[in-house]
C-alpha cells in the first residue's frame, strides 16, 4: 500500500505542497469574506484555530462543533508528539471523520443561512477546500433571519440575529459587504444597499 503522508519523490512532494498552498489561500480569502458578511473580521480567517471558531459562530452551532472541527489539527499534533507510529492511519482516518462531521453541521446552517438545501451542505462538507472559498468569493448573502439549531439538521430552530446583538454596543454590520456602520444607519456608507 502506497503511503502518500511519507512519499519520498521531490517532484510529487511540490506539487502537492503547490496544490495545498492553493487551496489553503483559497479557503482563507473565502473565509475572509464570509467572515466579513456575516459581521466578524476577516482577518481572523488567517488563525487557523481561532477561524474554526469564528465560521462555528457564523454557522450558529454548539461550542462542541469547534472541538470537532479542531480534530484534524489534533492529528497533526499527536503526528509531531508520535513521530512514526504505527496506527497514525488509523489516526488519522478518525480525526478526518470526527473533522468532517463537525464541518457538516456548521455546513448545514450555513446553507441554510444562503437558502441553499441539504445537498449544498453535503457538498460543502465533502469538497470543502472548493465549496467553502466559492461560498465566501461569490456574493451568498447571509440570512440571520433564517431559523437554524444548534445542532445543524436537529434540534430545535431558533432565529439569531448577530445585528442585534451588535445594536446593544453601538454598531452593526453590512449583510452585503461586512462594512461597520452605526446602528440606527439605513444604509451603509461603504456599498450604499440597505441595511
Amino acid at each position: 500500500m502506497i503511503n502518500f503522508l511519507y512519499m519520498s519523490d521531490p517532484d510529487i512532494l511540490m506539487s502537492a505542497f503547490g496544490i495545498f498552498i492553493i487551496f489553503t489561500v483559497a479557503t482563507i480569502i473565502g473565509k475572509w469574506n464570509l467572515f466579513r458578511r456575516a459581521g466578524y473580521d476577516g482577518w481572523a480567517s488567517l488563525i487557523p484555530i481561532y477561524s474554526d471558531y469564528i465560521y462555528t459562530k457564523v454557522a450558529g452551532v454548539s461550542i462542541l462543533y469547534f472541538f470537532l472541527l479542531i480534530a484534524m489539527n489534533y492529528f497533526w499534533l499527536s503526528d509531531l508528539i508520535m513521530g512514526n507510529h504505527s496506527s497514525k492511519g488509523d489516526l488519522l482516518l478518525i480525526c478526518l471523520v470526527v473533522w468532517k462531521i463537525g464541518l457538516f453541521f456548521c455546513n448545514y446552517n450555513i446553507s441554510r443561512k444562503i437558502h441553499k438545501g441539504m445537498g449544498f451542505a453535503i457538498l460543502m462538507t465533502l469538497f470543502s477546500y472548493v465549496m467553502i472559498p466559492l461560498v465566501g468569493l461569490l456574493n451568498f448573502k447571509l440570512d440571520d433571519e433564517v431559523m437554524i439549531s444548534l445542532h445543524g439538521p436537529f434540534g430545535e430552530k431558533r432565529k439569531v440575529s448577530k445585528s442585534i446583538i451588535n445594536e446593544e454596543k453601538g454598531y452593526r454590520y453590512c449583510s452585503s459587504c461586512g462594512a461597520r456602520v452605526k446602528a440606527d444607519s439605513k444604509f451603509c456608507g461603504k456599498c450604499g444597499k440597505e441595511i
